[in-house]
């Protein structure tokens, strides 16, 4: 799935200017603004931080919560490798579902990282309290104009906000990383954090991709909404955790309005110390033209998934364990306007999570109970995201304001500074915060559990 506009570009840098380096720190005090780095959004609670116990101990060794699962390694979510035909579907399902899930709800901490990288090099403008407009300059992508539908000149508005202890108490970013067809930039981003007793994240994206040649020649249309929601414990760290987000993808073959693609996926997932549990859904249909014929495809399907978690302190080591899930499936096939082919089918399965190997009888599993005779909810229906109400911004300065360059060469007196900052910089935000990709491929396992 398509992410945020902002962390794929800036990613991008990391080719632009060079690959590889070590880690390094991101914060610091140089740079051209007096306020306080971004960089101290770090000791707020990310989206992708463990749920810990509401005293702060640790949330693998607390003692508090039972440990049911066996699992000692479980799958990565961020490892990027793809399931295999001796593999459970349920356990491929489950882990991609809150891979992606977890993915587009990190946006807002990479892209915090990116700022307060920004601010050290006294790239832009980074005042708390007041909104800051950054256009950004020489982003390597996006001037060599990859897609007509990206932003010559991408924009920024965004504004930190303290509490008089100086503590963070919120932050909100718009971002203007499309273009409309006249070229005018077009908004691309959302982001809102609250922090207080609770603490509440919002991040949402849309873009629009268009295909000129090929056999894709068209329209795509993508984007994702997730919510973070939950309370603090004395240490300010998560002592409970919901997310609740989906993502979208549409695309219109060029010269048509019937042949194309249309897929949705949504989650609620509950995380605990130890474990989790998500109701989801993925559903989708799919057409395309072969002479006079017109080929139809579309699926739905629906599950509720228990399972151990482990590495949860970090989003690159967050893995899943031992788990079970109860699935519905169902499908249809047809050809023109023929009576379409269907199917469905409903059961339950569990899996090891060391080597994701299916239990024969589920009924092994340590999470059966937990999921056993559960219903999962009906899916959702296939729906563009789009920013209402405050979400909005239409990329424009109020009255009395001014844009500030945020330019990427001229912040660096050479080419190797250049490059030793977007290595050690941005790829510590990248690494720390899964920007190298959430997407898992279950194809393999397709026959047993789902469609593709």
């Amino acid at each position: 799935m398509q992410r945020s506009f902002l962390i794929a570009t800036l990613s991008s840098l990391l080719i632009f200017y060079g690959c590889g380096g070590d880690s390094g720190t991101v914060g610091g005090t140089t740079g051209g603004s007096s306020s306080t780095p971004l960089s101290n959004v770090s000791g707020l609670p990310k989206a992708t931080d463990a749920v810990e116990s509401s005293s702060g101990s640790s949330s693998l060794e607390s003692g508090i919560f039972k440990l049911e699962g066996t699992a000692t390694t479980g799958r990565v979510l961020m490892g990027g490798e793809a399931f295999t035909s001796d593999m459970s579907p349920g356990a491929c399902k489950t882990t991609a579902t809150v891979a992606e899930l977890l993915y587009q709800a990190s946006t807002p901490d990479n892209i915090a990282c990116y700022l307060g990288a920004m601010q050290e090099a006294g790239i832009g403008s980074h005042e708390e309290g007041d909104w800051n407009y950054m256009q950004l300059e020489n982003l390597g992508d996006v001037e060599e104009g990859a897609s007509p539908d990206e932003a010559e000149t991408p924009l920024i508005k965004y504004r930190l906000t303290k509490n008089s202890a100086g503590v963070v108490t919120n932050f909100t970013m718009f971002a203007c990383f499309s273009a409309a067809s006249d070229g005018s930039a077009v908004q691309s981003e959302y982001i809102h954090l609250d922090i207080g007793e609770t603490a509440t994240i919002k991040a949402k994206h849309v873009g629009t991709f268009t295909e000129t040649e090929g056999d894709w020649a068209g329209v795509s249309n993508f984007g994702s909404s997730v919510d973070v929601s939950g309370e603090l414990n004395t240490n300010g760290s998560w002592a409970s955790k919901v997310f609740e987000g989906f993502t979208y993808y549409g695309f219109t073959a060029e010269g048509t309005a019937t042949v194309g693609d249309e897929y949705t996926m949504g989650a609620t997932i509950n995380q605990y110390v130890n474990d989790l549990s998500i109701m989801g859904y993925q559903n989708g249909s799919f057409s395309f033209a072969d002479g006079s014929d017109t080929y139809q495809d579309s699926f739905d399907d629906t599950f509720y998934a228990k399972a151990q978690i482990l590495g949860a302190d970090s989003l690159t080591t967050f893995a899943i364990g031992d788990g079970s899930v109860s699935y519905s499936l169902s499908g249809s096939f047809k050809i023109n306007d023929e009576t379409p082919d269907t199917w469905s089918e409903t059961g339950e399965e569990s899996w090891l999570g060391d080597t994701q190997a299916l239990l024969d009888p589920a009924s092994d599993g340590v999470f059966y109970d937990d999921v056993n005779g559960v219903t999962p909810e009906t899916a959702g229906t296939a729906t563009a995201i789009t920013f209402e109400g405050d979400e909005a911004w239409d990329c424009t300065l109020p009255e009395g304001e001014d844009w500030v360059s945020a330019d990427f060469v001229s912040a660096f007196d050479t080419q190797e500074e250049a490059i030793e900052f977007f290595e050690t910089k941005f790829g510590t935000c990248d690494e720390l915060y899964g920007g190298n990709g959430g997407w898992i491929d279950c194809s393999a396992t397709y026959d047993d559990f789902s469609t593709p």
